[in-house]
């Protein structure tokens, strides 16, 4: 079954279609998006709305119709993939940044609304990942990590129901200190 996630007509029929031919999933994972360029994204308003479009406002649409869908009362997982991108806004990416924010805060309100039931969200915040995504970009140096790391990883945040991953485990205490830079300091940064 092929779908354009990023194609919000119908979303609540096409999840209902996705159901019925294959079950109930345990899980749903959510992972796609555009890099987009930020350059390219600051000269044009419509490059600008489709990166936000694709990166927050259609996976959290599917988030919602999947949160409504599958909560049965069965142990059932929302997996998303947002970024460590959103955890501050930075001259160098904030038009991604602000899209994976804004998905980081809408899965923060719906595991609150969640809370106590069996359909658990995880919000999965990996850096660097050597995909196509990121094909464009110089893949050196030893913050990228491999799609099978972030995999492994994500497989062992479920066992032990976390909420957020930072993966590889490196980005957690990288982005509490980007978090915690005062602004002063942070706007004399190249980031």
């Amino acid at each position: 079954m092929v779908s354009d996630l990023g194609e919000r007509a119908s979303i609540e029929q096409r999840l209902g279609e996705f159901c019925a031919r294959f079950d109930m999933p345990e899980q749903v994972l959510l992972a796609y998006g555009i890099l987009g360029g930020q350059a390219q994204s600051e000269a044009s308003v419509a490059e600008t709305a489709e990166l936000l479009d694709v990166d927050f406002v259609s996976p959290a649409l599917w988030l919602q119709a999947a949160a409504n869908h599958l909560a049965d009362g069965k142990p059932r997982w929302l997996i998303v993939l947002g970024s460590v991108a959103g955890d501050r806004g930075r001259k160098s990416n904030y038009i991604y940044g602000s899209a994976k924010a804004g998905l980081d805060a809408f899965c923060e309100g719906l595991a609150h609304r969640l809370h106590g039931t069996a359909l658990r969200v995880l919000t999965v915040k990996p850096g660097w990942v050597d995909t196509p995504m990121t094909a464009n970009l110089n893949r050196s140096g030893p913050l990228w990590a491999k799609p099978e790391r972030i995999a492994a990883d994500m497989d062992r945040a479920i066992s032990r129901s976390k909420r957020v991953l930072y993966t590889p485990w490196f980005w957690w205490p990288i982005l509490t200190i980007v978090r915690l830079v005062p602004r002063r300091i942070f706007y004399r940064t190249g980031l």
